[in-house]
């Protein structure tokens, strides 16, 4: 299974071996997160999805940091970083992967809750998915629903 906290301690490890100070510099602040925030207890799956959540605040940090960021070059030395981060992330629903589950666990639990949506979205599809617009998504089917019982 994967965990995500091993797989950044093998890349700083990987990056520290072959000699890239910038990679070092992001995986080591990363890791040492990790290591502050996942206790020491934790079971395998408890770390995986701990280190995912940081690796997924680290990347919004960049993101907000990168919309007030003037400077070109800090821009670009935050996309870098980003992209780095990147590795460690589950892959994505895309809007219709999102769409089509919503409706799947709508039509599954019985309902249009958005809060027993997102709750079980969350339990199936951790860091995969982009929380605003799964609520826009829930709500919208909500509406649809509504609308076609008048």
């Amino acid at each position: 299974m994967k965990n995500t906290y091993i797989e950044v301690a093998g890349a700083l490890a990987q990056a520290r071996k072959g000699g890239d100070r910038f990679g070092v510099t992001v995986l080591s602040t990363l890791l040492g997160e990790m290591q502050n925030k996942i206790p020491k207890d934790a079971t395998p799956d408890q770390q995986h999805a701990q280190a995912t959540a940081i690796v997924k605040k680290f990347i919004e940090g960049i993101d907000e940091t990168t919309k007030v960021t003037p400077d070109k070059n800090k821009r670009l030395l935050l996309s870098a970083e980003r992209l780095i981060l990147e590795e460690f992330m589950p892959a994505q629903l895309t809007d219709e992967e999102l769409e089509f589950a919503i409706d799947k666990i709508s039509r599954a639990e019985g309902t249009t809750d958005k809060g027993i949506i997102m709750k079980v979205l969350k339990a199936h599809y951790p860091n995969r998915y982009d929380g605003k617009k799964a609520a826009q998504f829930a709500d919208a089917l909500k509406n649809t629903k509504q609308n076609s019982q008048i």
